[in-house]
């Protein structure tokens, strides 16, 4: 009779457990695309800083900018005497449906660069 009880634990700690582990993967899942994203964010920040650094019109910068990072970046340019930055953000949203209770992560990265003199 005790095996009998024992099957019964295995099966009730497996009805615990694997939610659980469920909600871990889901978690790590969700850590991961945070991740790339702000990695696009920052490439996206270069990017556009390395283009408007070589004189680039802005339609040309901030098109490479939403080509370059996630959906929803939106771009601030900042020239200065020799040098430009550009600062990127990003609001990351999770993606199904069943994810809405993750918080929402805004991302941002900027990067500066230096002016390069007009060709002629």
């Amino acid at each position: 009779m005790a095996a009998r009880r024992e099957r019964g634990m295995v099966t009730a700690e497996a009805a615990i457990v694997i939610p659980l582990l469920l909600l871990v993967a889901v978690v790590c899942g969700w850590v991961v695309a945070i991740g790339a994203a702000q990695v696009r964010v920052i490439d996206a920040a270069r990017e556009g800083a390395r283009l408007a650094g070589r004189g680039e019109p802005p339609a040309v910068v901030e098109a490479a900018i939403e080509r370059a990072g996630p959906d929803g970046t939106t771009a601030q340019v900042s020239p200065g005497a020799d040098t430009v930055t550009v600062h990127v953000t990003a609001q990351i949203e999770p993606g199904a449906p069943l994810l809405d209770l993750l918080p929402a992560v805004t991302l941002d990265s900027s990067a500066t660069s230096v002016l390069e003199a007009p060709d002629g």
